[in-house]
Parts: structure tokens; C-alpha cells; sequence
């Protein structure tokens, strides 16, 4: 079968490291004022998937026109600078946006990305993947959500593919969900 699937992707300024690991990714000539788009087809589980990614800006101006993109999204990227805190508080107002402006609420997966994990190393100062894996965690039991925590080395490309994988699975439950 074959699956398009709109894929929000906001956070750090980084996104773009992540899909150079995408494989071939057709990029538009369409550039939107504070984001970008890139499009992708992929074989997950014997399914082909037309993932369409909207990487959005998180700049506070492009705040009302980045709700139009959440429309109609069946996933979401949240790019996170382990070595950055303060993105790490802003978690809970990204995942509340879009849930709030996507079309279908808390049912959509969320993929929680940590990148710059090689250089933990450095810093005394870092967010750990336990902290990480307890916030997904706590989310999820208190909303019956389905958010996901992968990190990934976007120097090498490690774990990248772990996260249209988790997509493509998920979109793949849901649909079996809604025809029983």
C-alpha cells in the first residue's frame, strides 16, 4: 500500500542535518517565509510512504502562520539540542501547539530528536536521555499521548532512520485502529 504522510518538523535551527540522512530527498524550489519543505518516498514494512515534511521556524513572528502548517499533520520532528535547556523547558508549548492547531490532537506521534548527543562530552551542563525519556514518559500517561524519544549523531546519520520508521509503524497501527 501506499501512504502519504504530512510531517511537521520544528525545533532547533539544525533540522535540516537531520534530513541530509533522509536518503534522496527531492527538495521544492517552494521556500516558505520561515521553514522549508522536503519530500521523500520510502519503503517501511512492505508499505511505500510519500512523507512530505514541513520544517517550520519556531521564531516567535512566524507564530500565526506556522499554525496553518500544523493542519492536517499526522506526525511531528522536534529537533532538541541536548546542550540547550532552554528548549528543552519549551517541550510542553511546542507539543501543546501542535496539538492544539493540527487537526487531530494528542493522536499523532511525536518523535523528540536529541541532537548534539557527541558532545555531552564537553559540558558539564546537558540534558540526559533518562530526562528526556521521563518527560516523553510522563506526557504520555497524562495525555495518552504518543511521543517517542530517539537520539541521534547528525554528524553520522546514527539512529535517523529510526525516525521515519517509528512514523511510518505508528501511521500504520493507526490506520489498522480506525478499521477495526
Amino acid at each position: 500500500m501506499s501512504f502519504p504522510m504530512k510531517i511537521i518538523m520544528i525545533g532547533e535551527v539544525r533540522k535540516a542535518e537531520i534530513l541530509k540522512f533522509y536518503g534522496e530527498v527531492y527538495k521544492s524550489d517552494f521556500t516558505l517565509i520561515e521553514g522549508d519543505f522536503a519530500f521523500k518516498i520510502m519503503n517501511i514494512g512492505g508499505n511505500t510512504f510519500q512523507f512530505q515534511v514541513w520544517q517550520l521556524s519556531l521564531d516567535p513572528s512566524f507564530r500565526i502562520e506556522r499554525r496553518r502548517y500544523y493542519y492536517g499533520a499526522l506526525g511531528a520532528i522536534m529537533v532538541l539540542d541536548v546542550l540547550n535547556l532552554e528548549s528543552f523547558h519549551n517541550l510542553p508549548s511546542w507539543i501543546n501547539e501542535i496539538w492544539h492547531y493540527n487537526g487531530l490532537e494528542k493522536s499523532i506521534p511525536i518523535v523528540i530528536v536529541g541532537i548534539n548527543i557527541h558532545e555531552r562530552v564537553n559540558t558539564s551542563k546537558y540534558i540526559t536521555d533518562e530526562e528526556i525519556h521521563n518527560f516523553s514518559n510522563e506526557m504520555n500517561r497524562k495525555h495518552q499521548a504518543n511521543i517517542n524519544y530517539i537520539a541521534v549523531d547528525e554528524r553520522t546519520g546514527e539512529n535517523v532512520a529510526q525516525i521515519w520508521d517509528t512514523l511510518g509503524r505508528w501511521y500504520i497501527r493507526y490506520l489498522q485502529q480506525l478499521e477495526s
